[in-house]
Parts: C-alpha cells; structure tokens; sequence
C-alpha cells in the first residue's frame, strides 16, 4: 500500500525493442541511430544494423558502441564492443554495468533545448522557410527563426530529426521575441493543432536522447578524449 517492496526499473532488452546506437565512425565523430533488437541471448545481443538497405552502416568486431533505451521514467544506457558483424546485423554483449538517469514527467512544464531542423510556411503562402527548433515542448515547439512570426499564424511544418523519417506537424504562433543570445534571431512559441500522437512521442523522444547525447559529449570533453 505504501509502495515498500516496489522494484527499481532495469534495463531489460527485448526482441522488437527500439534502442539507440552510439559509435565514433571512421572520421572520428560520434553518430547514433535508432535500431531494433533482434534476439537477446545470455551471452550476446543482436541487434539490427544502422542505415538502410541500401546504405548500412557497417561496424566491426572491438568497435566500443553506446546502448540506450527509453522505458517510462528511465534513460538506460550502457558501454559494449562489437562482438560480430554481419551485413544487416551486429552482436554486442549483454547490459552489464548500466547508467540510468530520470527523465523529465511529459507534463505542460516539460521543455528540452534541442537543434532539430525545421522546414515551415504560412497556412495561406507557399514560401517555404527553414529554421530550427530552439526547444521542444508537450504540447509544441520553440522556432528560433530569422523574422518574427505574428501571433495566431498558423503553420505548416516538417521535422527533420536525424536518421528517421520526417515528421510533419501543423500549429500556431504564440508569441515571438528576441533571442536572449543573439539579436538577430527571434525565439517563436508554437503549439500544435495537427500532430499524430506517435510523431509527438516521437519529438520529445529524440529531445531526451538528445540532452543524454550532449551530456555524454560533454563528458568526453572534459576528460579530453
């Protein structure tokens, strides 16, 4: 009744199971993709290769990888080498020592500062502008933007998150001011009008891989690797 006894989440990897992948590629910068399980053994996962079928992105056998999976409340994430690669899959070892931080509640107060490309117009034009997210929101976005958009304008827009399918939204202008850090730019609210509920899970799902990625980064450079 008061909870005592309650289980800590763990990460449990499962067959079908949507996971991040973080690597270093071969010019030495760090890229993920979201990939799929494919069968968990004791001693090996296998787990789908990043890329397309006409362009899979190979890893080899010793490459370090990063794996991360999202489940309620929880980032669970882990350090593995690759075990063996194949043209569409890949084997990495089991979770063993694993790193779990608590994301913040989807609630009206959720906001993530995240860059994600954005393709947008007016309802009424046929102008296509391009900008990019300053942050992501339960129930919208913030547009960092070159011009103001007027409130109550209704807008037209395509989410380019890396490495998955774009994402199309429609919403209106809240309000619109002057980006704190640069003059130039204008920080626009917007929330939707039009969104399936899986694109908007899938936005603020990539906003939490997002900060875990920076923080990971920021991490690596400050123990200067």
């Amino acid at each position: 009744m008061f909870g005592f006894g309650k289980k800590k989440p763990t990460l449990k990897l499962l067959p079908k199971q949507e996971v991040e992948v973080e690597f270093e590629n071969a010019d030495g910068e760090f890229e993920s993709h979201f990939v799929n399980i494919l069968d968990v053994q004791k001693k090996r996962v296998c787990i789908s290769s990043p890329g397309s079928d006409r362009r899979p992105v190979r890893l080899v056998p010793g490459q370090q990888v990063t794996i991360s999976a999202l489940m309620d409340d929880r980032l669970f994430s882990y350090s593995a080498s690759v075990l063996d690669s194949r043209d569409r899959d890949f084997d990495v070892q089991p979770p063993r020592e694993v790193a779990e931080v608590e994301v913040p509640p989807r609630d009206d107060n959720f906001r993530i500062e995240v860059p994600i490309p954005v393709e947008y117009r007016a309802m009424r034009t046929a102008h296509t502008q391009v900008a990019q997210t300053h942050a992501i929101t339960t129930n919208g976005l913030f547009l960092q933007t070159n011009l103001p958009i007027p409130p109550n304008t209704q807008l037209h827009m395509e989410l380019e998150i890396p490495n998955a399918p774009d994402i199309t939204a429609k919403g209106r202008a809240v309000a619109s001011q002057v980006a704190r850090d640069n003059s130039r730019k204008h920080i626009t609210e917007v929330e939707y009008e039009d969104i399936p509920e899986d694109n908007r899970t899938a936005i603020i799902r990539y906003a939490i891989y997002y900060r875990q990625r920076q923080k990971r980064k920021e991490s690596r450079e400050a123990n200067g690797k």
